[in-house]
């Protein structure tokens, strides 16, 4: 009978029942781990454009290139923010940003935010996109948006109108068009999902992040002004 032959079979090989049982647990566990690293590594969609939308400041000739990853709702990036700019600023030419967007999870508008501003930068260009993200990391406006009181019982539409007085943007995209073109069906939706995808699978895991010339800057800390930048940039220049 198959019984006897299965046992037969552990007497030949010198392994119990239990023992059998336990390899092919092992072999089950080895494919789904397998089969997961195979979905991790499957293609990601490839958006129109660089990351769903990323925006340069400064030259986009410069030999170094800091890329930011930031949310808009984010204290930490806006710490951040100013001492990127005074790199920017002082090494006229040879230092550019590469300003990514990375929405955090748990920050309630986050999502939000950078669907604007996908909108804003395509609807009035680089510039408009490069004055929204200014207009975020300003102390005086951040504060509605990072997991605020305000907005924690607003709903989508209450949120995209808030973004739109406080962004005053007014005369750069109309309040109507920036209402429809945040909604989930929308190209915008879509770019905002790249962009974090894309910046996941760079191992980007919180903000604000960064690489330097395509490579992690492990020891960067927000509160860097210009000093610190002065330290990693200086070798690279001479």
């Amino acid at each position: 009978t198959p019984h006897v032959v299965y046992f037969f079979h552990c007497f030949q090989t010198g392994r119990g029942p239990l023992q059998e049982v336990h390899n092919m647990r092992s072999v089950a566990v080895t494919c789904t781990f397998l089969l997961c690293i195979a979905g991790a590594f499957a293609q990601l969609a490839i958006p129109p454009t660089r990351d769903g939308y990323s925006v340069v400041f400064g030259s986009a000739n410069a030999p170094i290139v800091i890329e930011g990853y930031g949310d808009l709702s984010c204290p930490d990036t806006m710490a951040a923010w100013p001492g990127w700019m005074d790199a920017v600023s002082h090494y006229d030419g040879k230092v550019a940003l590469a300003y990514h967007g990375y929405p955090l999870p748990y920050h309630i508008t986050a999502f939000r935010l950078h669907q604007c501003g996908a909108v804003v930068q395509a609807k009035a260009g680089d510039d408009a996109f490069r004055a929204y993200v200014n207009r975020a990391y300003d102390p005086k406006v951040q504060p509605f948006f990072f997991n605020s009181n305000v907005t924690e019982a607003m709903n989508t539409e209450e949120i995209i109108d808030l973004i739109y007085d406080k962004f005053e943007l007014s005369g750069i995209v109309s309040r109507s068009d920036l209402q429809d073109l945040c909604k989930p069906s929308s190209p915008f939706d879509y770019a905002t999902r790249t962009m974090w995808k894309a910046g996941a699978m760079r191992g980007v895991y919180g903000t604000p992040q960064v690489f330097v010339n395509g490579l992690p800057l492990a020891d960067f800390d927000p509160s860097w002004a210009l000093s610190e930048w002065k330290k990693v940039i200086e070798p690279l220049l001479a």
